[in-house]
């Protein structure tokens, strides 16, 4: 159970740096197609003249892009801006702020040190498996405690019922601290099973080639020879380098080939 949830902290806290990451890369960018095509009606309309669909440049949609091999798309050639990923962001938010009736803030935040503060094994010890289990907040531990205790007095199945709306209110306070919708947000017992669920939903066929390191997890490894021998895809690990770390340029070299699935 202890093991449980800390890999739920473990993967939500994954869920909000990525949310992170991606908001950050769209901090600068381009105007946006839409924008381009709204400046340039509104134009014709005071000039008097019918409108007519705009040529809007392909340099709407695009943003110069590095040609990496880490990146297929990039290297494709398609590459969004940012400000039109920005963009399409916001109409979605919007979208889900009408049909779920959810406000969201551009950004919530953690605080730290209120957070370290309410994980009392932070005062004992430095903890540096968080990917294996993290800490417990107190706040979660009280609640795993509480739960257990009803179930021994009313049984599991009548505790369930009772509290099943507190586990739909999960969804509800996962898209207000992500500023996504309801629909965005899935509810899974670790971050091992939501990893597989994301891996095996792959549309893998044979001769497409799995990049892994070989320090990737075991339980991952599995799922590759899995789709190894039922799709015959090809598994490929990238040895470490001298210091410890993934070999970066046998990474390039590897992902130059065609097919590769991830």
């Amino acid at each position: 159970m202890r093991r449980r949830g800390g890999a739920l902290m473990t993967f939500l806290y994954l869920v909000l740096f990525l949310s992170l990451v991606k908001r950050g890369a769209a901090s600068n960018g381009c105007m946006s197609a839409r924008r381009l095509a709204a400046s340039s009606m509104t134009t014709e309309r005071r000039s008097g003249a019918q409108w007519k669909e705009p040529n809007v440049p392909p340099a709407a949609f695009l943003r110069p892009a590095n040609v990496d091999p880490l990146n297929p798309r990039a290297a494709s050639g398609y590459c969004p801006s940012a400000q039109h990923r920005l963009t399409t962001r916001r109409r979605r938010t919007r979208r889900h702020t009408r049909l779920w009736g959810i406000h969201t803030s551009p950004l919530m935040t953690i605080e730290v040190d209120r957070v370290r503060a309410d994980t009392r094994g932070c005062v004992s010890s430095i903890h540096f498996n968080n990917a294996g289990a993290s800490l417990m907040p107190k706040v979660v531990a009280d609640t795993y405690v509480e739960y257990v205790q009803q179930e021994e007095l009313a049984g599991g199945y009548e505790v369930a019922a009772t509290r099943g709306n507190e586990l739909e209110g999960f969804y509800e306070a996962a898209a207000r601290l992500l500023s996504c919708g309801k629909d965005e947000v899935a509810f899974v017992e670790s971050a091992t099973r939501g990893w597989a669920l994301a891996f095996y939903s792959l549309p893998l066929e044979e001769g497409d080639r799995i990049i892994t390191s070989a320090a990737d997890y075991g339980s991952n490894f599995v799922a590759y020879l899995q789709a190894r021998d039922s799709k015959g895809a090809e598994v490929v690990v990238v040895p470490d380098d001298e210091g410890g770390q993934i070999d970066l340029q046998r990474l390039r070299e590897e992902a130059r080939h065609p097919k590769v699935a991830s």
